[in-house]
């Protein structure tokens, strides 16, 4: 009877382990989209913790943004950093306070560096406890980086966002989505998700 007591509570203590027919610990923490047509297609009904999400778009300005405005609300007023690698625009900040999004937890890295040293830097970011969410525009990553940064999130309970141009054949990241832009909102396709099934869409509204 102990030693079965002491395997429920490795099981209940190990947010990593699934058990069949309940959500882990790591599943609970889903955070809602703020979109409930999405939230119904995700597992958990929401965008997955501790993980890569990769975002294929037709050019950057589609609307992938204000999709994550929930999220970066969210992340900044729990006290979290948010950070902005090589944006191809830098963001209006009475926009982001517009949407309940604090300033003072927004750090944004204009692209003055090398591709190389985003990626490592959103890696070390990501490993951070303190950071949230690190979001980085990149026309051009291996299937290694983003294995990388799919652990550096593991590792740090953070959420990185990978923003491309071009979908390649495969991704290490735990979610992908492409973006369409509607004349009164965004298409988002679900390619791939973790728990989840694939190739479905749907229309959101502004």
């Amino acid at each position: 009877m102990k030693d079965r007591q002491r395997i429920e509570q490795l099981l209940d203590e190990n947010p990593h382990l699934w058990r069949a027919g309940a959500l882990s610990a790591l599943e609970k923490q889903y955070v809602t989209t703020g979109y409930e047509a999405l939230d119904k297609i995700l597992p958990g009904q929401g965008w997955p913790p501790s993980c890569l999400m990769e975002f294929i778009l037709p050019a950057w300005g589609v609307g992938e943004l204000r999709l994550l405005n929930p999220l970066m609300q969210s992340m900044s007023q729990s006290g979290y950093w948010i950070i902005w690698l090589a944006p191809p625009h830098i963001p209006y900040a009475p926009y982001l306070t517009s949407q309940g999004i604090a300033l003072n937890r927004v750090l944004v890295i204009p692209e003055i560096v090398s591709h190389k040293e985003c990626l490592w830097a959103m890696e070390k970011l990501l490993r951070e406890k303190s950071c949230g969410m690190v979001m980085i525009w990149s026309q051009k990553i291996s299937h290694k980086a983003l294995r990388r940064l799919q652990l550096a999130a593991e590792a740090g309970q953070s959420i990185g966002v990978v923003f491309r141009l071009q979908q390649a054949p495969t991704s290490a990241a735990a979610l992908r989505l492409r973006l369409q832009a509607l004349p009164n909102g965004l298409g988002v396709e679900l390619i791939k998700v973790r728990g989840g099934s694939r190739q479905q869409s749907v229309e959101i509204e502004w």
